[in-house]
Order: structure tokens, then sequence, then C-alpha cells
């Protein structure tokens, strides 16, 4: 999982319910790829077998894993190519916008036994619907922990001040070059069944790093200062797992700068220094924390519905069938 430096996510379990950012990634290459087909149907392996025959070209893959699930590939951007290739079932649906011509499907569900699918009936109705259920009890937990971050960022932004913030933004924006350019997002963190996960991408590209050490919790006040100013400069920008709202990770490819926070490494921008006294959050970020933990629990009980259906697609799918288109996909892709 995760193991080179272009490793993302695309999506966010968030406060805000789930959010995806697939149609902002995806969008403008030359060509994608959209599989369907159920659980277990070999989504995310054809996908890693094609950026495995991609790099072993030389070519340079972009992962994007699921945030659900970070073990498991929601997409691929071969960038040489300009070609992706994304999971397009719930919750990140996608259909093709130039059906043919730019996107094609991939159906994977051509590969399974609908016979044996139909005997299992009321036990994937079943499991598909308790699935469902525990995601919705797993947003309302973070909407209700949001809502507490919130609290809590506002009550610390009282007693820092907005020009300190803003001059110390501005001391690291007069230092970069400009560079014109279109903003694009990759995810660094997710809320997932295996709870916080987080990426550190573009540190072995990135010339200049500078982390943003944020104990309490107004990094995100900074970033989007940060982020405002630069916009039009061709970045790359991260946002809160728990808030989409918030900025977390800056990279600016041209003067391969990166900006991210509490990373332990590259020159430190502190932002604990500007505090004289905090407001007293403790018993607030214990509910939060609670309410995260809970989510969590939720999300893994999920995924353990997930796997129960898996077993049964698996089951019921030809995977020589499946091998053998897969092969022939993968070689047109690259001709």
């Amino acid at each position: 999982m995760m193991d080179n430096e272009l490793s993302f996510f695309a999506s966010a379990n968030s406060g805000q319910g789930f959010v995806s950012f697939f149609e902002d990634i995806f969008s403008g290459l030359k060509r994608n790829y959209i599989i369907k087909g159920g659980p277990g149907t070999g989504k995310s392996s054809l996908m890693k077998n094609a950026a495995r025959a991609a790099e072993d070209k030389g070519m340079t893959v972009e992962r994007f894993y699921c945030s659900s699930d970070p073990d498991s590939l929601d997409g691929i951007i071969i960038q040489e190519l300009s070609t992706g290739i994304t999971d397009g079932t719930a919750p990140h649906t996608r259909d093709p916008k130039y059906p043919g011509a730019a996107d094609d499907i991939i159906d994977l569900g051509a590969f399974w036994d609908k016979r044996a699918l139909t005997k299992s009936r009321a036990y994937i109705k079943e499991t598909v619907d308790r699935k469902a259920q525990l995601y919705r009890d797993t947003y309302s937990c973070l909407n209700a922990a949001l809502t507490l971050d919130r609290i809590i960022k506002r009550r610390l932004s009282q007693v820092v001040e907005g020009d300190t913030l803003n001059s110390l933004a501005r001391t690291y924006i007069n230092d970069i070059p400009y560079v014109s350019g279109k903003q694009s997002i990759r995810l660094t963190d997710a809320i997932s069944a295996k709870g916080h996960c987080r990426l550190l991408p573009y540190t072995k590209q990135a010339e200049r790093i500078y982390n943003i050490k944020d104990s309490y919790g107004i990094a995100s006040l900074f970033m989007n200062g940060l982020s405002q100013a630069l916009y039009g400069r061709g970045m790359v920008i991260s946002y809160e797992a728990l808030n989409t709202d918030n900025v977390n990770m800056i990279y600016l490819p041209q003067g391969r700068i990166l900006f991210c926070v509490n990373a332990d490494m590259g020159e430190k921008i502190d932002l604990d220094a500007l505090f004289s006294n905090e407001p007293d959050t403790e018993s607030i970020k214990a509910h939060k924390n609670a309410l995260l933990s809970e989510a969590y629990t939720l999300m893994m009980q999920a995924s353990e519905l997930h796997f129960s259906l898996e077993d049964i697609y698996i089951s019921a799918m030809d995977f020589d069938a499946k091998e053998q288109y897969e092969k022939n996909l993968i070689n047109e892709i690259f001709t």
C-alpha cells in the first residue's frame, strides 16, 4: 500500500459526508477507463496490474487509494499516456462523459455467474443495506466531530492575531517565484476503517520543504490564507479529511516547494509560538476524539460486511476469463 512518491486519495469521508474529487482529478485526460462491477470482482487488482505494467515501461503512475480501505486502489493516472483508470461504482459513481471517443466502460460484471448471485440475493440485499446504514451513522459522527472542531478553531483563532498570520504567510509568498498554472487537487489524508491515514507525497521531489508545526489546530488558518494568496500559480493542494474546506498541503511543482502540516521534516514554521495563552478546549477535544473513534469503529464494521460481500462475488466470478480480458485491455492501453 502507498509504496511510491505519487500516492494520494481522491475522496474523503468527512464531516460534510462523502466528498469526491474524482471529476476534478480525472477530467482533462485524453482517455478514461471506468470500471464497473461488484465487490471482489478484481477492480483494484486490474488497476494495480496496469500500474505495474506502466512502470515496467518507465512511465510515471499516480495511485489513488480508497479513503475507506487504504489497501485498495480507486484509481490510477498514467502520466505519459494522459490516461486514467477508475473504480466507477458507488459511492464514487462515474459514467462516461464522451463514450467511446475518450471514455470507455470496463464491465467486470460480464464475468460473474448471475445465477450464483441470485441464490445469495437476500443476504446481498440485507448486507448492502446494513453497510449503507453504518456509513450514514459514520457521517453523523463525523458531522458532530466537525462541529466541535469548528468550535475549537474559533476559540483558538480569537487568541491569535490574524494580521500576524497574514504577515507570516507573506514572508513565504514573497520568496516564491511567480509561475502561472492550473490548480489541481491531490488528497493526502483519509478517515478510514484503519483509522486516520496520512500520506507524504512530493517529499523526494521537493527542493524546499516547510513543515508547519501546529499543536493547537490553527494550521488551516495559515494554509487557507497561503493558498488564496498563491492562487493561479499552478499549485497542487490537499484538504483536511474531516473538513474539506481547509487546506493541509500545498506543493508548487515549478519551484519544487512543499508546505505540509506536522510532517517532522524540512524547515519549521512554528505556529505554536503565536500563542500567548491557549483557551481551554480539552473537554471539547475529548468529545471530538470520541466521535472520531466511534466513526472508525463503524467504518470497520462496514468494512467487514464489505469483505463478506466480496467472498460471495469472488465465488461467482470466472477469473480465468477476466484475467485474459485484463491482459488484452492492458495491451490496448499501451498501443
